[in-house]
């Protein structure tokens, strides 16, 4: 299911594709030393995660926006009378 601020599924954000079918979420045996292929898919985890920070700030401006039209400038002066509800 898609995230509305991402664009995104968390597997794709994670895994950088969507899921094919259940064995993808299977755990891949360690292999000792470095690889090429996974220094490219830590590439494109962090370019994916960037995206998505970007995206979610672009989200929360919109959010933020939509938000601040529903509200009104409240001011008060010294000596205003106000209700005030403790909980």
């Amino acid at each position: 299911m898609l995230n509305r601020s991402t664009g995104k599924t968390p597997f794709q954000i994670v895994y950088c594709q969507p899921p094919y079918h259940t064995l993808d979420l299977a755990p891949l045996p360690k292999i000792p030393g470095m690889s090429i292929a996974a220094e490219h898919m830590a590439d494109r985890i962090k370019t994916i995660q960037e995206k998505v920070q970007a995206n979610m700030q672009e989200a929360n401006i919109r959010y933020k926006t939509a938000a601040d039209r529903k509200r009104r400038a409240k001011v008060y002066q010294i000596g205003d009378l106000v209700m005030v509800y403790p909980r």
